[in-house]
């Protein structure tokens, strides 16, 4: 049948077969018309809310809008966390400079680019996961804390500190000033420039 004019059907549509729209025509509803647009390459646009149980893709997703997802599960893993193969990193920032990852041994937060890593409010706080005491804290005033047995503190150095390491010794250099309150114990050779001793 051959139809020029609107065929209004009071009741269900039945096909056997394919529905064949013109290009780039719609389909809609009697208050929206023009819901889904078919073009003539077969792209689907919708103007509408798509709503559904579920969700399957073969190809990308492209979001230019907000992303909203409550959980997110990656080939199955666990959905309270996002399980990427080791040495994969996690890029953060308009460069992706910042990256997170585990090589299978350990874990890294580093800034690949020319930046470093800044302290937020509050400091770092390195802890042993087991106890959750304090090993390591470093604050935005310049200190940094060294813990020994149960969160005891070890020391706290104010200001520059570089420890480096080699085949014979390790070489501990402070670059301001050393005040110790107990005794000092030196076992090898003490080389001074200048003593003052009560400021004498």
């Amino acid at each position: 049948v051959d139809m020029a004019s609107t065929l209004a059907v009071t009741g269900i549509v039945t096909l056997t077969d394919d529905l064949i729209i013109g290009d780039g025509k719609t389909i809609g509803s009697a208050s929206d018309v023009d819901a889904i647009t078919i073009a003539s390459n077969g792209q689907l646009t919708l103007t509408q809310t798509l709503i559904g149980t579920a969700l399957d893709i073969s190809g990308d997703i492209d979001v230019d809008g907000t992303t909203n997802l409550d959980v997110v599960d990656i080939d199955g893993e666990s959905a309270d966390s996002l399980l990427l193969t080791d040495s994969t990193p996690i890029k953060l920032g308009d460069s992706q400079d910042l990256e997170i990852y585990h090589d299978g041994s350990n874990s890294y937060v580093k800034d690949t680019g020319t930046g470093s890593l800044i302290l937020a409010t509050g400091g770092l706080f390195i802890q042993n996961a087991a106890t959750n005491e304090n090993m390591i804290r470093a604050v935005e005033d310049g200190a940094v804390t060294l813990y020994y047995d149960n969160a005891a503190k070890l020391d706290t150095v104010t200001g520059g500190i570089n420890i480096t390491g080699d085949t014979d010794t390790d070489t501990l250099t402070v670059s301001g000033n050393a005040d110790l309150n107990g005794d000092l114990d030196v076992d090898g050779t003490t080389n001074l420039d200048a003593v003052d001793i009560d400021g004498a």
